[in-house]
């Protein structure tokens, strides 16, 4: 067994860039790495590790849209984990199989879910049907077509339905079969699935700022008339109504490019004249993530725990929102929202590292904080009491110089008592601590 890990180890890390490469479309490289991995694999005598690698090259061949080759792969994958007696590998290649039948109109497709509805049950892996996991889907709304699709022609619709309701999706009449992502912090990108939306895609400037202008207000239905006034208040009533149109005609198109010309778009939802984007988690937008985060961090009792879901938050948080369109007055106040979550958080999360003793991520918070906000007080206290923690005085010192040098050219102010009396308490504490 032991001799079998070196190699196992090499073909695990061989694999990880065959997925790396072939989830970003780079498919030759992601086959030549897929490749080396089997035969280092196959060499030392492990079917199961090099059946785990040709998975991830189904997986990247399905992402692809090479779906024949997808199919073949996926079959010797699933065979041989039945082989193996892993029926939750053999149940994930067949689910991965389905959905490349499915898209190449192969009415197996249906049999191959039906087999992983009932395997999901039977083996106790009804994730692999719900979220995404390493082996399974990286997407789950990508099943969604095939769920809806076997709801009517397929022999396991009850437990096809269950798994629509558990991914929200049994009341929709279409769906796009992709999640589209959305960053909103620092630069402005979107991806349908694992596929970039490149810059010439939105082909008017207007398109994707109509777009920016919904996703600052997700959650708000708004009158057409007010997004008008809104983008488009420079020119008259009549020519803002009709490029409202074109740019929402192009919005759509960008979003779902295979949808017909006048049908209804599952991402803009409408009702009369009011304009809104979908609730939906198959629009999945990195500000929302930041506000659940938020919300689960100050519901939470524990603080390590709190620390750890304020950490994930600050994560998400990669700079100011829709800082392109910086210059927008209608982007002003939920970017000033946004950007007063982020500093509060940052704040409590410094402090919670604090009292953790983790006082290397009490420094690299508050500078981050202080990158953004250079005036705010709190943060200079607490980077003072953790460089105090490290016996650090001449940094204690300048960064205290520091504060009061930045307050007096922003602001014209000194610091306040406060952050002047943790200054000297720190100096005190680090004073006696040395002796």
């Amino acid at each position: 067994m032991d001799e079998m890990q070196l190699p196992r180890g090499k073909s695990e890390a061989l694999m990880g860039l065959c997925l790396a490469h072939g989830f970003r479309r780079q498919f030759g490289l992601a086959k030549l790495y897929a490749q080396e991995a089997m035969s280092i694999a196959e060499t030392a005598g492990d079917r199961w590790m090099a059946s785990l690698v040709r998975l991830g090259f189904g997986q990247v061949a399905v992402v692809n849209e090479l779906y024949d080759t997808a199919i073949d792969v996926l079959t010797i994958c699933g065979q041989t984990f039945t082989q193996c007696g892993d029926p939750f590998l053999a149940s994930a290649s067949m689910l991965w199989r389905a959905l490349a039948r499915f898209q190449t109109g192969d009415r197996g497709a249906h049999a191959d879910l039906a087999q992983v509805l009932v395997n999901a049950e039977r083996y106790d892996c009804m994730f692999l049907l719900e979220r995404g996991t390493f082996c399974g889907l990286r997407d789950m709304q990508a099943l969604v077509p095939l769920l809806q699709a076997h709801r009517t022609h397929g022999s396991e619709a009850r437990r096809a339905l269950q798994v629509l309701h558990r991914l929200q999706a049994e009341t929709l009449d279409c769906h796009p079969g992709y999640t589209v992502r959305v960053q909103t912090f620092g630069s402005f990108a979107v991806w349908r699935g694992f596929t970039p939306v490149i810059r010439r895609e939105w082909h008017r400037e207007k398109a994707r700022q109509l777009f920016q202008f919904l996703l600052a207000n997700r959650g708000t239905m708004l009158h057409r008339e007010e997004i008008c006034e809104r983008i488009w208040g420079d020119v008259d009533a009549a020519t803002a109504e009709r490029d409202f149109k074109v740019a929402l005609n192009a919005l759509s198109s960008v979003l779902e490019p295979t949808k017909p010309t006048r049908g209804t778009s599952v991402f803009v939802t409408r009702q009369g004249a009011l304009y809104g984007l979908t609730s939906h988690p198959m629009l999945l937008v990195d500000k929302d993530l930041f506000l659940q985060r938020l919300r689960e961090a100050g519901a939470e009792q524990n603080e390590e725990r709190r620390r750890q879901l304020l950490s994930a938050a600050l994560k998400v948080y990669g700079g100011d929102f829709l800082a392109e369109v910086r210059y927008e007055a209608w982007c002003d106040g939920e970017r000033d929202r946004l950007h007063m979550h982020f500093v509060n958080a940052a704040t409590e999360f410094a402090e919670l590292s604090y009292h953790s003793q983790r006082f290397t991520d009490v420094i690299q918070v508050c500078e981050r904080i202080l990158a953004m906000e250079p005036t705010w007080e709190e943060a200079y206290g607490w980077l003072m009491r953790a460089y105090a923690a490290q016996y650090n005085r001449p940094m204690v010192v300048q960064t205290y110089r520091l504060c009061e040098r930045v307050l007096q050219e922003q602001l014209g102010i000194p610091p306040m008592e406060s952050t002047r009396q943790v200054y000297e308490a720190t100096l005190g504490r680090d004073g006696a601590q040395k002796r």
